[in-house]
């Protein structure tokens, strides 16, 4: 027995050296991804091998965005001792997918730290790193000290109290190389993955859509979009990284999902646009209107010596629950 546990340890010290000289000799996140059979798009690519340490993610349905949910964390094992990747989905089932094809991925890499642990959503390995996948609630989000990587999956269905209460405050305490990547279709004018994508001056901003127009006079007809060099020119000027999703250019099945959804939800699922939700009792751009007269915005409050700030709106009547009017 003892020697059977002496080879063992021999043979998992022997795979954790192979794994280390081949990371040391300048593998990147999108050529670990390939080695493992899941080759990258070239916008894939460019967010994997991206070194910004706060990326938001802006992606149409279908578009390989699980791409990015799993190579990150399977990368950051193998690369790292203890290392601890968290990944938080809005559902228990978009939760399961995930944990899914972070093990593909690692199954299918033939030097990877061998496994310890294998449960339903958390992996770990010899190395002693971790990847543990989260249903986005209070209670789960919590408890986890100073992860290397934090990824938000469909963020824009997360909680913001999550997001406040148990993601912001675990960057406190996170290591250098910490990373935190935010993705999602939209999901409505509110939320703070609505408010990263339209106010952060801190994340590197990815935008991937489908290559096609709608116009609402026009609600079963798909039109082909601007060119992509123009597309990305355009958004570039903003700061933002895009380009159009590969796994879209089919113009009859786009054409079937935009009969059978309607232009607001292709618009939002499709071509990545925040439009307002069906429950929304008031429009967004309305509201914005009314509070902010003539396109100003609130400016920050600070304090007595502020001449500039916009007196207050009467809200017309609405009666404000939760830091919302309604």
């Amino acid at each position: 027995m003892m020697a059977m546990g002496k080879a063992a340890g021999a043979e998992l010290l022997s795979d954790y050296a192979i794994s280390l000289s081949r990371l040391a000799s300048g593998m990147s996140r999108s050529y670990f991804s390939a080695r493992c059979g899941l080759k990258p798009y070239p916008w894939q690519k460019t967010v994997l091998d991206s070194k910004a340490k706060f990326k938001i993610i802006l992606g149409a349905r279908q578009s390989g965005k699980s791409t990015i949910v799993s190579v990150p964390p399977a990368y950051k094992s193998k690369r790292k001792r203890k290392a601890l990747s968290l990944v938080i989905a809005p559902t228990r089932a978009q939760a399961n997918e995930d944990i899914i094809k972070i093990k593909d991925l690692i199954s299918a890499d033939p030097d990877h730290p061998s496994l310890k642990r294998n449960s339903a959503f958390e992996i770990e390995f010899y190395n002693g790193s971790r990847i543990i996948v989260v249903t986005a609630t209070d209670k789960a989000a919590r408890g986890y000290s100073a992860p290397d990587i934090i990824i938000l999956d469909e963020a824009s269905r997360i909680p913001d109290t999550v997001y406040a209460s148990a993601v912001l405050p675990m960057q406190t305490a996170s290591p250098d190389d910490f990373e935190l990547i935010v993705i999602s279709t939209p999901y409505g004018k509110d939320g703070f993955f609505y408010d990263i994508w339209n106010g952060s001056e801190v994340f590197r901003k990815f935008e991937v859509s489908a290559p096609w127009h709608v116009d609402e006079r026009y609600p079963t007809t798909l039109f082909k979009a601007e060119d992509e060099e123009i597309f990305t020119r355009r958004l570039g000027e903003k700061g933002i990284i895009a380009s159009y999703s590969p796994q879209h250019w089919n113009y009859e099945q786009q054409s079937e999902i935009l009969r059978q959804q309607g232009t607001l939800i292709y618009r939002q699922e499709f071509l990545c646009e925040f439009v307002d939700r069906d429950d929304a009792v008031f429009r967004r751009d309305d509201l914005d209107r009314a509070f902010f007269p003539a396109g100003k915005v609130r400016p920050m409050d600070y304090g007595p010596k502020d001449t500039d700030s916009i007196p207050a709106v009467e809200p017309f009547g609405l009666k404000k629950i939760g830091g919302r009017y309604f």
